[in-house]
């Protein structure tokens, strides 16, 4: 259970919200981050251009220190020829660790009993071969024929009891959940799941790390509902965030992060479903987060801007101004806890801008339209190039100057407006599943500057090509076909 940014968006319906759920960061033991091996060299195939020697080898070195070799069995059966081993290698290594497999020959001890390699060396790190546990193939480079070499891999965990063995495997997923975050590894998160599981069955109700691991499987399977929209995997996530939230009665320390956890699942499952008991459950839920990180707590801010976005959330479907209002209190106070160089600044000012932008619509201020234009462009600001929410800001700026230009009709404001959506639909390229609101955006401001100012027939000619491109995006039955994205339109 822990604290980690995260953004949400809701394309082509005014300016973005950025939320901070407090959730899904894996808590590892004090613990050894070694795993224990045993990779089976099965065969190469097809042989037919290898020597046909009786020392033809295969090695294993780790990290340049532990070598291991044995020797392979010719076996011809026409059309092809195979080396066959079946030969098991044990090792323990970090997930750190660099494993080599290799060809050789070793020449008989008058010449040295050095080992000649034959083609290029196959170099997997640990991480890899956790993620394998299986029958894997890998060409070997350099040969003729290009031949392949088949290794099963099995993970073992020689620990003596079971409270060892569950502080073992989930020190390893720590290890293997980081490798997934940064390299967005859909096999590494499949692998972290197994892992935890196990991990889980180990824990009896009553054992010292069921919370541990409840909450560490849950936290992957979120990560997987989000990667790829399985139901079931965010139904098993809201039901052991449940569990783990009864393992934290009030005065437990960790009760804070365990009901966070739960709300943000709460919430993801409100915005697939729509039910008005979840959003209250996880509102009820942020509350008390909210109490129990007072001021000066180092998570405060959190807090704040999640039971914010709950509110405005809920203003958006009852209308209540005094829920709008207190998000705008909540979102004021989480700038406040932002100053400049916090690394979720960004957020807030996002955040905030949203609600002013909102309680502009309501109310007709141009002072908070005014200040959201001021706050997003500070927030465009600090998303530099390849910065993950960059195009949120474009977007964000964009539309609330598309509102300032309905409402005073300065150019500058929708040539501004345009500016941000182009740049907003360059960073959706093709096969981006939003990119057809960026066309739809970007072909309306160009009618619109069209229209209204006897633009150019390329502004025209420009527009009516992306709605094509829109028309084409939302084939019959989707959702949005019938609808045209006309914010600034006259």
């Amino acid at each position: 259970m822990g604290d980690t940014p995260s953004v949400r968006s809701r394309p082509g319906s005014g300016p973005h919200r950025s939320y901070s759920p407090n959730s899904f960061q894996l808590h590892p033991h004090n613990h050894r981050d070694k795993v224990t091996f045993q990779i089976i060299i099965n065969e190469i195939s097809p042989a037919g251009y290898l020597p046909r020697t009786d020392s033809l080898r295969v090695g294993i070195r780790v990290d340049d220190l532990t070598k291991l070799t044995c020797v392979g069995n010719f076996v011809s059966s026409w059309p092809r020829s195979d080396i066959i081993w079946n030969h098991p290698f044990t090792f323990t290594s970090s997930l750190a660790s660099t494993v080599s497999i290799y060809l050789c020959t070793l020449p008989p001890p008058g010449d040295g009993w050095m080992e000649e390699h034959i083609g290029q060396e196959i170099k997997l790190d640990a991480r890899q071969l956790l993620q394998a546990n299986s029958v894997q193939y890998y060409d070997v480079l350099g040969l003729h024929g290009a031949p392949k070499l088949h290794i099963t891999v099995n993970v073992t965990m020689s620990m003596a009891t079971g409270h060892d063995c569950c502080q073992h495997l989930q020190s390893t997923v720590v290890g293997l959940w980081d490798y997934y975050q940064q390299n967005n590894s859909g096999s590494a998160l499949n692998t972290c799941i197994g892992l935890q599981q196990a991990a889980l069955d180990l824990c009896q109700p009553g054992h010292p790390d069921q919370c541990l691991a409840l909450d560490n499987l849950a936290s992957s399977l979120y990560a997987r509902y989000n990667a790829q929209g399985s139901r079931p995997d965010l139904d098993l996530a809201i039901d052991m965030q449940k569990q783990t939230l009864d393992l934290c009665p009030p005065g437990h320390p960790d009760r804070n992060l365990a009901l966070a956890s739960l709300a943000s699942s709460l919430k993801t499952q409100y915005n697939l479903i729509g039910s008005q008991a979840d959003l209250d459950l996880a509102i009820d839920m942020e509350k008390q987060v909210l109490d129990l990180r007072p001021p000066g707590h180092p998570n405060r801010h959190h807090a704040l801007a999640n039971l914010a976005n709950s509110l405005w959330t809920q203003y958006n479907i009852l209308g209540s101004q005094t829920d709008l209002g207190l998000a705008i209190n909540m979102e004021k106070q989480v700038l406040d806890l932002c100053p400049q160089g916090h690394p979720d600044r960004h957020l807030a000012l996002g955040n905030l801008a949203t609600s002013l932008w909102t309680r502009y619509n309501l109310l007709g201020s141009q002072a908070d339209l005014d200040l959201a234009i001021d706050m997003q462009k500070q927030a465009l600001d600090l998303c530099l190039p390849d910065h993950p929410d960059q195009h949120h800001a474009f977007g964000n700026l964009a539309s609330s100057l598309g509102t300032r230009y309905k409402l005073l009709g300065h150019q500058a404001d929708l040539t501004l407006a345009i500016d941000m959506q182009t740049h907003v639909l360059d960073l959706h390229p093709p096969g981006h599943p939003d990119r057809h609101y960026a066309l739809g955006n970007l072909a309306s401001s160009l009618w619109t500057r069209y229209y209204n100012f006897l633009g150019s027939q390329a502004d025209l000619d420009l527009a009516i090509d992306m709605h094509k491109q829109v028309l084409d995006l939302r084939p019959p039955h989707h959702p949005g076909r019938h609808f045209r994205q006309i914010w600034n339109l006259p």
